[in-house]
């Protein structure tokens, strides 16, 4: 890993620094989030979006237990027990970063220009949330292609999901049907705990737009098959 320059500035002086990613744009999340460290004081923010803590004196190798709490909850609750290293003369700036991936809930809201599709799954006609969950998009492609986005949203507790296609690069989804609201079909692919996978029919969407299904996903009733 390269070395930050912000931490490479303050590295004599830092103890450890969070550097939280948005999985779905890859960029720090620096707004919408509350973090802290157990026993020690609020972080500084340096200007790339760190967080950073400076070291303690005598220095010793410390275990913190560090939380992050989005109060819009578009990101699930963040917390670890962070090993953060002793201080030595000449220490890497890698050494002090710990990167952190978050995860987005139901309330994720993608940028503009992204297609996906927001839901929540339940386990049956009783609306029991399934939490935990994987859900990707799928396209067809090409005529007889199918494309399985590689970003798998996770069910939050109440079941909710964003499952977004950020990394369609040269895959030009089919087009819907003609006088349709929408200009390309999609399908989502469910996985829980356990294989095999199970999908969704066709959904109409808008590309580059985010569709919120209104009715729930129900795992019992999902198709075992990929739409034909």
């Amino acid at each position: 890993m390269a070395a930050n320059p912000d931490l490479d500035r303050l590295q004599r002086r830092v103890m450890f620094a969070m550097d939280f990613r948005d999985p779905i744009t890859r960029l720090p999340v620096t707004g919408d989030l509350k973090v802290a460290a157990e026993g020690l004081g609020a972080p500084v923010r340096a200007p790339s979006g760190l967080f950073v803590w400076f070291d303690l004196d005598p220095p010793a190798q410390r275990d913190v237990h560090v939380t992050a709490i989005s109060p819009s909850g578009r990101f699930a609750d963040y917390e670890e027990v962070i090993g953060a290293p002793a201080h030595v003369p000449d220490i890497p700036a890698s050494s002090l970063l710990m990167p952190r991936t978050l995860r987005p809930t139901g309330l994720y809201e993608p940028p503009e220009g992204m297609t996906g599709v927001a839901g929540w799954l339940v386990e049956d006609e009783a609306m029991v949330p399934v939490a935990g969950a994987e859900v990707a998009i799928a396209f067809r492609h090409a005529g007889n292609q199918d494309f399985v986005s590689g970003y798998k949203a996770v069910t939050d507790a109440g079941g909710g999901f964003v499952a977004v296609a950020n990394d369609l690069g040269d895959v030009r989804p089919d087009p819907a049907p003609p006088r349709s609201d929408s200009d390309i079909l999609a399908w989502l692919v469910v996985t829980c705990s356990a294989p095999p996978s199970r999908f969704t029919g066709f959904l109409p969407l808008r590309s580059g737009r985010l569709t919120r299904i209104a009715a729930p996903l129900i795992w019992k009733d999902l198709q075992t098959m990929s739409p034909p």
